[in-house]
């Protein structure tokens, strides 16, 4: 309906985490359909994600990026990404 150009995700995730208020959003109440994202996004797609990341479990941000075929950049010692 509103196709994108293109986007670029950061320390991507598809489930709340356990984390109660992300559970309470509603975003993960139902399973993400990446064939309709896929079709979607017109041009090009770029992951980052960082193995020490806090937040989001790299194995997660894996699988968002594998679930996309998207292009992806898996990277170390980058954290969440809120370093200057």
């Amino acid at each position: 309906r509103w196709p994108l150009g293109g986007a670029l995700l950061v320390a991507a995730y598809d489930h709340h985490l356990g984390d109660e208020l992300e559970r309470a959003s509603g975003y993960f109440d139902a399973p993400f359909d990446y064939a309709a994202q896929r079709r979607n996004c017109r041009r090009r797609v770029v992951q980052f994600g960082s193995t020490d990341d806090p937040l989001v479990p790299i194995a997660r941000q894996d699988a968002v990026a594998h679930a996309l075929r998207i292009e992806y950049h898996r990277v170390r010692d980058r954290n969440h990404f809120m370093d200057a």
